[in-house]
C-alpha cells in the first residue's frame, strides 16, 4: 500500500512538473540541505505565509507528504531543527520510535551529540539510518535514563502513555502529534500529561494540510 502511494506521488508530482518539489525533499532526504518553514510554504502555496499551508489544499501538499513519510512524520526544516537542537544540545537525548532516523540523522548534523535513536523496526517498506537501534520503546525507557525523550507522532495505542509512566521525575518528553481525538497517542496520554507542558521555544513548525500536529515540551514531575 505505501509503495503504491509513493509510486502515485512521484507520478503525480512529475506529471504537473513539479521537480522542484522532487527535488526538495531528496536534498532532504540525502541531508544535504532542508528549507526554512517559510521557504517551504513558498514551494507549495506561491506565497511567503506558513500559517496559509495549513489550509491550503492542493495535490503537491498531500504528493510531497506522501513521499516523505517514507522516511518519517513530520519534516526537519532548517528553522525547526536549529530551534531544537538549541534545546537539547548539551543534554542526554534518545529520538524514541524514531523511524528510519532522518529527524535525529539532521539533530545530529546540527550540533546535538548526545542522540540515541530507537525504534522497534516494523517498518518494513523503509530503510533504515545505521544509527538506529532496534529497541522496545517501553523497554529501552525502562532502562535507559535520559534528559529529553523524543516521541513523534505515536500510534494512537497505548504506548506514548507507558513510555511516559516509564519516564523518571525531571526527564522531559518532546512530544510532536496530535491533541485530544487525533492520530496520535490516545486520551489515557494527553490525560498523564495534562498540566505538565512547559513553555519552549521549538521554533516554526511546518504542518501539513489537514494535520492538526505541533511539538510540545512536558516535564515528567
Amino acid at each position: 500500500m505505501r509503495k503504491c502511494m509513493r509510486d502515485y506521488a512521484m507520478k503525480q508530482l512529475t506529471d504537473r512538473g513539479r521537480h522542484d518539489i522532487i527535488e526538495l525533499l531528496e536534498a532532504a532526504f540525502n541531508y544535504e540541505r532542508t528549507p526554512t518553514v517559510t521557504e517551504l510554504a513558498s514551494v507549495l502555496t506561491g506565497r511567503q505565509d506558513p500559517s496559509f499551508v495549513e489550509w491550503h489544499n492542493s495535490t503537491e501538499s498531500f504528493c510531497m507528504r506522501d513521499l516523505m513519510v517514507t522516511k518519517g512524520f513530520v519534516f526537519p526544516a532548517a528553522d525547526t531543527i536549529a530551534s531544537w537542537a538549541n534545546f537539547l544540545s548539551g543534554r542526554r537525548v534518545v529520538d524514541l520510535m524514531c523511524g528510519t532516523g532522518w529527524m535525529s540523522g539532521w539533530l545530529r548534523r546540527s550540533g546535538v551529540t548526545d542522540i540515541r535513536s530507537v525504534d522497534n523496526m516494523s517498518w518494513e517498506f523503509s530503510r533504515y539510518e545505521p544509527w538506529v537501534e532496534k529497541h522496545d520503546a517501553v523497554e529501552f525507557v525502562e532502562g535507559n535514563p535520559a534528559d529529553v525523550y523524543i516521541v513523534s507522532w505515536p500510534y494512537m495505542d497505548d504506548t506514548a502513555a507507558r513510555v511516559w509512566e516509564a519516564m523518571r521525575p525531571g526527564e522531559r518528553m518532546l512530544y510532536v502529534g496530535e491533541d485530544y481525538g487525533g492520530c496520535t497517542g490516545n486520551d489515557r496520554f494527553f490525560d498523564l500529561v495534562s498540566g505538565c507542558a512547559e513553555d519552549v521555544d521549538l521554533g516554526p513548525f511546518h504542518r501539513f494540510w489537514g494535520m492538526h500536529d505541533a511539538p510540545t515540551v512536558y516535564l515528567k514531575k
